[in-house]
């Protein structure tokens, strides 16, 4: 599982990058304005290293090195063997996404990615976007969990993001776009807090069948995994939806059963 994966783990360190404040200010400014802040971040990005504005894809890529590479690494080949499997079940080809790690700063095809943002999954590209000092950043700054007990949660945070790219192989993301653009920026705003109460649920199809085959949730887990802060990817689900979905019986731990806006009785 390691190996077939870390052909899609890709490690890019000391991309070079623009402060939190600037970060803060384009993102005030893009709200007064209705223009996304990706957009101004990522031409200011552009400008700073004097270099075209299209986006290139490095080159770098392999089996991570170190701990929290080859755990995320691990990771996510678990979630392409049961994402693969769920959709051969229902006659549809799964097609893994790959996940980008990365130090401080680097350039996404949906925009300038830094470790203040969390992760993010980037539909253009299919490419999951992690730095790499997030999982220590979720014990020590956010107090989500520690030691151990964080493994899970880490895990569903990464499971939360390929949650995203199912929803847009199953067309769920396109379509939200295209609303999210048409509408109100009120109902845009719901409407994406619909899409990450998905990719929560999503998450916990995954941490159900993972589990079938691997035993591996601990007491303890599921809590700790409650704790990790909303902004860093596990939100739109109640914690009683969350732990539901880690123990839902088969039957219903199914994409289908995860609809936009669903939360498991």
């Amino acid at each position: 599982m390691l190996a077939a994966a870390a052909s899609r783990a890709e490690c890019r360190v000391g991309a070079r990058g623009i402060g939190i404040g600037t970060l803060i200010i384009l993102a005030l400014i893009g709200w007064a304005l209705g223009i996304d802040p990706a957009v101004l971040i990522g031409t200011l990005q552009n400008l700073n290293n004097d270099t075209p504005s299209r986006y290139e894809a490095p080159n770098t890529a392999g089996t991570p090195d170190d701990r929290t590479g080859q755990f995320v690494a691990a990771v996510l080949g678990d979630t392409e063997d049961r994402w693969r499997q769920i959709f051969e079940q229902n006659g549809q080809t799964y097609r893994p996404p790959k996940l980008r790690l990365f130090s401080g700063a680097d350039a996404s095809a949906c925009g300038f990615a830094q470790a203040a943002m969390g992760p993010f999954y980037c539909p253009n590209d299919e490419h999951i976007y992690l730095d790499t000092s997030f999982f220590q950043d979720l014990q020590t700054r956010f107090h989500g969990c520690g030691g151990k007990a964080c493994e899970f949660a880490e895990a569903y945070v990464i499971a939360h993001e390929v949650g995203h790219h199912v929803q847009n192989l199953l067309g769920i993301l396109p379509k939200a776009r295209r609303i999210q653009t048409e509408g109100d920026r009120a109902s845009a705003n719901h409407l994406q807090v619909q899409i990450e109460l998905q990719a929560d649920c999503l998450a916990g199809v995954w941490a159900h069948h993972s589990q079938q085959k691997w035993k591996f949730i601990e007491p303890g887990d599921v809590e700790a995994a409650m704790q990790t802060p909303p902004p860093l990817g596990m939100i739109g689900c109640s914690d009683k939806a969350k732990a539901t979905w880690s123990r839902t019986p088969s039957r219903t731990a199914r994409p289908r059963n995860a609809s936009v806006g669903s939360r498991p009785a």
